[in-house]
């Protein structure tokens, strides 16, 4: 079985409720790494999946199922411009049912960024945002609940 942890470094401007992430960080056990450098992008493709998918990616539809936006101009993907500092850090424990102690990578990457920011953002504010993209309008709504 492989394993990974993502920590996020999160800071919110508690007037705006601009999140800004200033560094991810993944460690991921794929038993032995055959190809190193195909391990690491498949984590870096992960993550900035995962990074999208919390505060970028929002996909609006209406009541009938049909999807509204219709254009890349509205949806918002990530850019190499919007990603923090990303520090990668494979752990080689081999497995014995692996082809030559090999594990999975996958989209590892991917699964533990948003519960990552989400809990930073926790931290840092003490309001949990439950519906992704994390937004500064969602996490307003919610400094707004926790001052009542």
């Amino acid at each position: 079985m492989s394993v990974g942890v993502v920590m996020a470094d999160v800071r919110v401007d508690k007037e705006t409720a601009d999140i800004f992430v200033d560094k991810l960080q993944i460690c991921h056990d794929c038993g032995i790494a055959i190809n190193p450098m195909c391990v690491e992008g498949q984590l870096q493709g992960g993550v900035v999946m995962g990074y999208g998918h919390a505060l970028f990616e929002s996909l609006a539809i209406d009541k009938s199922g049909e999807v509204r936006g219709n254009n890349y101009n509205t949806y918002k993907l990530t850019s190499a411009m919007d990603l923090p500092d990303l520090d990668i850090v494979v752990f080689e424990n081999p497995c014995e049912y692996g082809p030559f102690g090999a594990k999975s990578v996958g989209q590892s990457g991917m699964i533990g960024v948003s519960g990552a920011i989400s809990s930073a953002i926790y931290d840092a504010t003490g309001v949990w945002i439950e519906k992704m993209p994390f937004s500064p309008e969602s996490l307003l709504a919610g400094l707004k609940n926790k001052g009542n």
